[in-house]
């Protein structure tokens, strides 16, 4: 038996199943929200006065960045490639480079491509580039789920490419949860499974993250103890009370 492509284990049976919302990433989204944004302010620039009355005069250096196609193109560029290298050097977040640098540039190529003047082209290439970031993101959010399952925590994506995250509730020493201020107002976080050789694995985006803690913990115990101590502490009902809680909205 498969789990949207991962092979359940003998006995194996999903309890709950969660996909990322919007607000449990919102970052890609939000990108896209500043392409959009960017293109409105490179139409207000390109059909202002100081840029159409302005002529390029060479010896005139502060000529060279107004009222020419090169000029637009390092214009339409400088913001999204800005907040690349801003979240590739100092976030570490190479996704957020790859789409700002890769928006630059298809923009400018789409508008060189269509032989569209740059002050006319490049606002609507950069909010084009935008609906394609926003696509892109919503993709990838829809191509990701959370299984907890009575034997294993079980993570994929499908979107751009194929991963997945698993940990075996008998292997866990330790499940944390990782929240910001903004994540744990938004009741978002990231669940951290420790397991007894010391290894960890990361649950990334996890919408009602404090409750599908509960709900994991209820079944690692449930999991791991013997018929006595499950009999004795009534682990069933505990898991059962875990998942009517996160189940509620």
């Amino acid at each position: 038996m498969r789990l949207m492509g991962v092979l359940m284990l003998p006995g194996e049976r999903e309890v709950v199943r969660l996909r990322p919302t919007t607000l449990s990433n919102p970052w890609v989204h939000v990108g896209a929200l500043g392409l959009g944004l960017w293109a409105l302010v490179l139409q207000a620039l390109f059909s202002s006065r100081s840029w159409l009355e302005t002529k390029v005069v060479w010896w005139q250096p502060w000529t060279w960045f107004v009222a020419n196609d090169l000029a637009a193109h390092f214009w339409a560029a400088t913001a999204p490639v800005g907040v690349g290298l801003a979240l590739g050097l100092l976030a570490h977040k190479r996704l957020g480079l790859w789409l700002a640098v890769g928006s630059a540039i298809g923009a400018s190529l789409v508008t060189l491509l269509l032989a569209i003047p740059a002050a006319q082209g490049l606002p609507v290439s950069v909010a084009a580039m935008a609906v394609l970031v926003l696509v892109f993101a919503e993709l990838r959010r829809r191509s990701q789920h959370l299984a907890v399952t009575t034997l294993r925590l079980v993570a994929w994506q499908e979107f751009p490419r194929r991963r997945e995250w698993t940990a075996r509730h008998a292997d866990l020493v330790d499940l944390e949860l990782r929240q910001g201020a903004l994540a744990r107002g938004l009741g978002t976080g990231t669940l951290v499974a420790v397991q007894g050789d010391g290894s960890r694995t990361l649950f990334c985006n996890v919408a009602r993250a404090s409750r599908v803690r509960t709900l994991a913990e209820a079944l690692v115990r449930q999991a791991t103890a013997t018929p006595y101590l499950r009999e004795s502490q009534d682990l069933d009902r505990q898991v059962a009370d875990a998942l009517a809680a996160l189940q509620r909205r």
